[in-house]
């Protein structure tokens, strides 16, 4: 770990910065085997969907999101997505019912939430962290896309969720 105390010191890190950037589009064959190459997923819980796609519209030009409502036997929500270069931003509302979401809005928080990396094989992936001892908070489907939010949020101040798209979509 690289620590910067002082100003001068700014140049050293740009150019790790840079070193950084070329290692990781090279690889490296030292290096342990990484579970995760690329974030797929920001994970983005909200109280009112439309006002913060608004936002995002007016302020940014980010838009239009795909907004669609989803619902199981105890909860219902708001899910909008949005593709933004090679990453997804899902907003979540949460609108009956209790998830990791609306504990994460319980706590007085709205805004970055999660992580999310696609996975050709979510129970392989989840066996291999358990033995890591990471464990899963909430699981479910919806639309074929199986996910698992892991216990990570207490270890890194951050939940990670891990997504198997519908198998002919990987």
């Amino acid at each position: 770990m690289w620590v910067v105390k002082h100003k001068r010191d700014s140049r050293f890190v740009h150019a790790k910065i840079l070193n950084l950037r070329k290692i990781a589009a090279v690889g490296s064959s030292m290096e342990k085997e990484k579970y995760f190459t690329k974030i797929d997923q920001i994970g983005i819980v909200v109280k009112d969907m439309e006002k913060t796609t608004n936002f995002f519209e007016k302020t940014f030009g980010i838009g239009p999101f795909l907004i669609f409502e989803t619902s199981t036997e105890t909860t219902k929500g708001k899910i909008g997505v949005l593709q933004l270069g090679e990453v997804q931003i899902e907003l979540i509302q949460i609108l009956k019912g209790e998830t990791i979401h609306t504990n994460f809005i319980d706590k007085g928080r709205e805004g970055l939430h999660h992580l999310a990396f696609f996975v050709k094989d979510l129970e392989k992936e989840l066996a291999g962290l358990k033995k890591q001892g990471i464990g899963v908070v909430e699981r479910g489907e919806i639309f074929g896309y199986k996910y698992a939010y892991l216990d990570t949020e207490k270890s890194i101040g951050i939940t990670f969720e891990l997504v198997q798209p519908p198998q002919n979509t990987t």
